[in-house]
């Protein structure tokens, strides 16, 4: 008990004391991710990232701390359908700026290993081509105060690149993702 309320608080200060994350000319800043609902196995992380160096920077991937596994999405219109398809490689121009916002670019965060609380952090760290990792915590939101800011109903969406990947009807995801 002692150490979850010394962890908590950690989490709590490192947010407060570090709301943006840096190395090699890279900066990750404003990162949250809804709190998920008891018994989802999927929801989002958002951030902005900001390449301050002379040079493209490209990310190829994450990881989450207490997730089976994490990556990169993008929620997009094609042809009328709204989908959400995996992204390999995103590049960064030189004093360029990425959002991950709902409705656009996420970090896919799958399989919770546990419950999140609200006001705790979600550990991100985020691979580049060239070998860099970038250490990010983002803010764990309570959205139910504001529901439509999650951006990320999935409800009528082509799961593109996930056939097998979570369980449910047909290998999809079968719940709305918070």
């Amino acid at each position: 008990m002692i150490r979850a309320v010394l962890r908590s608080a950690a989490l709590s200060a490192a947010l407060l004391l570090s709301p943006a994350a840096q190395a090699g000319g890279l900066m990750a800043s404003g990162a949250w991710s809804p709190l998920a609902p008891p018994g989802a196995r999927a929801h989002a992380a958002y951030l902005t990232l900001a390449n301050h160096s002379n040079r493209p920077r490209i990310l190829v991937g994450a990881e989450a701390e207490g997730y089976a596994a994490a990556s990169l999405h993008e929620s997009r219109e094609v042809g009328g359908a709204a989908i959400m398809a995996v992204v390999e490689r995103l590049e960064i121009a030189p004093h360029g700026t990425i959002a991950f916002a709902p409705g656009g670019l996420h970090v896919m965060l799958m399989r919770p290993e546990g419950r999140q609380k609200a006001g705790g952090a979600a550990r991100l760290t985020l691979r580049f081509a060239d070998g860099e990792a970038l250490e990010v915590l983002a803010e764990i939101r309570d959205m139910r105060r504001a529901p439509a800011a999650s951006g990320h109903d999935m409800k009528g969406r082509d799961m593109q690149g996930h056939e097998g990947s979570l369980p449910g009807p047909g290998n999809f995801i079968s719940v709305a993702l918070y």
